[in-house]
């Protein structure tokens, strides 16, 4: 009886120990409230080129993951990253707008996800893509632990690099329609399957029937092995039918001035 009521005393008294070790109720509406509010600053910050002020948003451990430049880790490095970006858009007349969406809060920590756009000075969009954001409630203060965005765009095309244009004028309305279904169904497969092969961007006129592409490539020589594939002499007999008119095709070495 004794070990047993010693038992007993000791699982109460564990259970009374756990539940005085648990976590706080989180406030979710007020962590939700101070993270859009966050996203808006970060927002105007950003288009006024204040990297200060979006350096100090972040925890001392914080990182960003952006497109096409290193890990920013820590305060400095990201304050750094920051200004360059933005003075650069500035320079240039873009402007930010951050699209908010979904949110969540577990603990001391909260997520936030959405989607950017990037607009020129007339308004135009020029790139745009989603981001994630995580935060954690550091002295009160929803920080940001890690932040990561893409880009909808292209990835560049560095020095070196070539561009291929094919230019033909479809045979009529509906063969400009039959082209971009080959396009969709075969032809792009067959652009990822090529060595050297980074990206397609296809444009099609309806008034003038022009139809074509842009592609780019590792090199001249990627190019070649592509145009006399066994796969593309394939797809040329399927277009010529739908052609009014021979293809022109050129390729462009790729040059980028110095900054």
């Amino acid at each position: 009886m004794t070990i047993s009521k010693s038992v007993s005393i000791l699982a109460a008294s564990v259970l009374l120990l756990a539940g005085c070790q648990q976590a706080p109720k989180v406030d979710t509406a007020a962590a939700e409230a101070a993270m859009k509010s966050g996203v808006a600053a970060w927002q105007e910050a950003y288009n006024a080129g204040d990297a200060d002020k979006i350096a100090a948003m972040y925890a001392e451990d914080g990182v960003v993951m952006a497109p096409n430049v290193p890990v920013a880790t820590g305060r400095d490095a990201i304050r750094a990253m920051i200004a360059k970006q933005s003075a650069d858009a500035k320079a240039a007349g873009f402007t930010l707008a951050i699209n908010q969406g979904a949110m969540g809060v577990a603990g001391d920590l909260a997520w936030h996800s959405g989607s950017y756009t990037i607009s020129g000075a007339d308004g135009a969009a020029v790139d745009g893509g989603g981001y994630m954001e995580l935060r954690k409630n550091v002295g009160g203060q929803w920080m940001i632990l890690r932040d990561a965005w893409n880009s909808d765009a292209p990835a560049p095309v560095a020095p070196g690099k070539v561009l291929r244009i094919v230019r033909f004028t479809s045979a009529g309305a509906d063969a400009q329609q039959a082209v971009m279904k080959l396009a969709e169904d075969e032809i792009t497969p067959m652009y990822a399957k090529s060595k050297g092969f980074h990206w397609v961007k296809y444009f099609t006129d309806p008034k003038t029937l022009a139809t074509g592409s842009v592609t780019a490539w590792d090199s001249a020589a990627d190019v070649q092995a592509f145009v006399t594939s066994e796969g593309y002499q394939g797809i040329m007999a399927k277009l010529k039918p739908l052609m009014k008119g021979a293809m022109a095709s050129d390729v462009y070495e790729v040059v980028v001035p110095a900054k």
